[in-house]
């Protein structure tokens, strides 16, 4: 988890410092957000049947999915020369991942919660 933080603590800083871009929430990066969103939420779908995982792990895993996916886009636009690579476009895409994590493991909690205090009655 160490790791996960320092980099994505490089990323930022290094996200602030760049000239060519802003944090303006453009088409461009509510796109990159809502990637962010459904990479993070497809994952920890994914997961949720599986009972070898902790609730730690139904967090962190989507959440470094949206990293290595949004790190993999910006890459690829970087050697392809057919995007514009930014650190911005991976923030929003590991900000919409975050918060696509978090907003899973909540409504997985809700829907258990409430599965386990309604009891049919015959």
């Amino acid at each position: 988890m160490k790791n996960l933080i320092t980099v994505l603590a490089i990323a930022f800083t290094m996200g602030l410092n760049a000239q060519t871009d802003t944090w303006r929430f453009t088409a461009d990066k509510q796109m990159h957000f809502m990637a962010g969103v459904g990479i993070s939420y497809v994952s920890a779908d994914l997961m949720r049947n599986k009972n070898r995982f902790s609730d730690f792990d139904r967090v962190a895993v989507p959440i470094f999915a949206s990293v290595i996916i949004g790190a993999g886009k910006e890459v690829y636009d970087l050697h392809s020369k057919k995007g514009n690579p930014s650190m911005h476009d991976f923030g929003y895409t590991v900000i919409g991942g975050v918060i696509g994590s978090f907003a899973k493991y909540g409504i997985d909690k809700l829907l258990e919660h409430r599965r386990n205090r309604i009891r049919i009655k015959l």
